[in-house]
This record gives C-alpha cells, structure tokens and sequence, in this order.
C-alpha cells in the first residue's frame, strides 16, 4: 500500500493569495476562505457504518445536495458495494480502524495493523477513492507519527469550532450530536452550534452515530437530523456543506497556492496557479474570484495543465468573475467575451 506522510500541524497561512501584478489595486485575486465564498464550513460525519446511516442519512444528505463522510469499522463491513456506491456519488468513507480499539493503549505494532491496515482495505475495495482521514475509535488520539503514516487528517471530538486553519490535522474537533450528549440531542443545540460557526468564519464536523430507532450508540431522531440540513439548505450563502477530507484539502492548498499574473491585454488576463502540495493528493478546486477590468460586461475561463485546455465554469457577479480551478493548473486564462 502506498503511504502518505505529511505534518501534522496548522499550516497557518492567510487564505488571500498575492497577485504579483502591475496594478495592484486593481488586479486582485482572492482565494475564498471557503468554498463558494460562504461564511463558514459544516461537515457532517457519521461512525460504525450502522445500516439506518446507508437508508436514511445518505438519501436525506442527496436531498438538499449535500455530502457526508462515513467512517466504517472494517471488521464489521458485510457490504463493500453499499460503500462503492456512496464514495462514487460523492460521499468519503474514511477509516475507524480495523476493530474499534483505543488507539492510544495499543503496542506500535497493533496501532500501525489498525491504522494501515484499515486504509489498505478501503483502497483495495473502493479503488476510485483514496482513504485519507481517520475518526479515532473512542477519540483517543494515539502517536502522532503512525496516524501520518497513513493519512493525512484525522478527527477527534472535543466539542470546539475549528478556526480557518486547524490548530492540527491530527486533532480536528467535532461535535457529537444524539440523546447520549447532555449538549447536542435538540434541533436548537445544533442550530446554535451553526451560528456560532458562522460567527467566527470557522469549521464545525458533526459527529453522528445511530439515527432514529436503531440500536446504535447516541441516537438523533430523523426529524431533527432532517431539519439540521434544511436550515443549512435555508442559508447557502452562509454555510458551505462539504464532507471532511474535501475541507481538510480545500484548507491546505488555499494556505500554500500562489497565484501570479503573467500578462495582461485588452482582452485577456493570463494567471499562474502554483501548490508545492502533492497534486495526486490536494486535488479539490479551490473558489477564487478576481475583480474584471473596466469596460469588461463578462468573460471565460480557461485552465491549462499539463497543455490540456480545460473549459473552467465561471460566473460574473458585482463586477467579479467567479471561477473554480485545483491548483496544479499550470497556466488560467481569463479571455473578455
């Protein structure tokens, strides 16, 4: 099995990318904080694989256009083309170890079998998807050192908003939600944890184990797990739903991308689009959005990577082109139309 290894700290870099321009005041580039330009970012993750999360989570995120990320205990998967399925609509499967065991009692050699091995499986059996994150078993973080062996983000559950960029990609918060929390068992706990969220421009991961009437740990009932995503369906502007790996990648290449102009004409704004992050791995687009020269009513979008022309959708609003490229472009072309 191929293995990644990666730091595991806040990257801490500011999300606006410096245009090396020749005015500029006038020819800014922005990379949003996150995507679409929202205010804050929601992921919703669920653990054990319990069945009512493949018959009534997934359809109910589909719903509102949402995607999750799903955690199964290898040793208790009866059906891999249930997961196939998911990680090809969207959704990530991610690891929660091969048998539940808290990490950080193990030996070295029983923590790298749980680790690596529970990665192992998920690649080999959704090959189309590369397993990147881990939801520790009990949230009992274990050495550091193994973890990033073999992902490159993991989750923990301490009840805290993220801010923009992770403290560290080996402990990122979550919010347990279900009657088993003397917190976050209503519709107006978790309404509340959003509005924090979107107050300090921040990232929250919902943690969920059973839904409605099975015999799961911490139960939310359907209703309220229905109405968490339509009030975030209610305000897209404010909150960008995205499941955890996507948010873990869009945050470190949004850290290390540059951005440079190149050329500029009457017709044409010719950028370069650069990450020293490994482009096999951080491959999600990032939003960006850069004001249009005077007299320019709209424009295209073009990316080139590798010489390949890639036609790249792009919106026009208050006088900014809107557009979403990954950053191993080589080469975006912004042409007046």
């Amino acid at each position: 099995m191929k293995r990644f290894i990666f730091f595991c700290s806040s990257l801490g870099l500011a999300s606006l990318c410096a245009c090396n321009s020749i005015d500029p005041d006038n020819h800014q580039c922005e990379v949003a904080t996150w995507g679409h330009f929202a205010d804050a970012a929601i992921s919703y993750t669920f653990d054990d694989n319990l069945p009512n999360q493949f018959t009534i989570a997934v359809p109910m995120l589909e719903k509102y256009n949402f995607r999750g990320t799903f955690y199964p205990i290898i040793n208790n998967v009866d059906d891999w083309q249930i997961l196939q399925n998911m990680a090809a609509n969207g959704h990530e499967i991610g690891s929660h170890t091969m048998s539940h065991p808290a990490l950080g009692s193990l030996s070295p050699d029983s923590l790298e079998y749980e680790l690596s091995e529970s990665c192992s499986f998920i690649n080999q059996n959704i090959p189309d998807s590369k397993c990147l994150s881990i939801a520790y078993p009990y949230c009992n973080m274990p050495d550091t050192t193994a973890v990033y062996r073999n992902y490159i983000a993991a989750r923990i559950c301490d009840n805290r908003i993220e801010g923009t960029t992770p403290r560290s990609f080996c402990a990122i918060s979550s919010f347990g939600l279900g009657c088993e929390s003397s917190q976050y068992h209503s519709i107006d706990s978790v309404i509340g944890i959003f509005d924090r969220t979107k107050v300090a421009g921040g990232w929250s991961s919902l943690l969920i184990h059973e839904i409605g009437e099975g015999n799961g740990y911490s139960p939310i009932s359907v209703a309220d797990l229905d109405s968490t995503m339509s009030y975030l369906d209610n305000n897209k502007s404010s909150f960008w739903v995205a499941p955890f790996i996507d948010v873990v990648k869009y945050i470190s290449e949004r850290g290390i991308s540059k951005i440079s102009l190149i050329d500029q004409t009457d017709d044409s704004i010719t950028l370069t689009f650069s990450c020293t992050l490994d482009p096999l791995v951080y491959n999600f687009p990032l939003d960006i959005r850069r004001p249009l020269p005077a007299g320019w009513s709209g424009a295209v979008v073009t990316q080139y990577d590798n010489k390949e022309q890639i036609d790249v959708p792009s919106s026009i609003n208050n006088g900014y082109i809107y557009f979403s490229v990954v950053p191993s472009a080589n080469v975006i072309v912004i042409k007046r139309d």
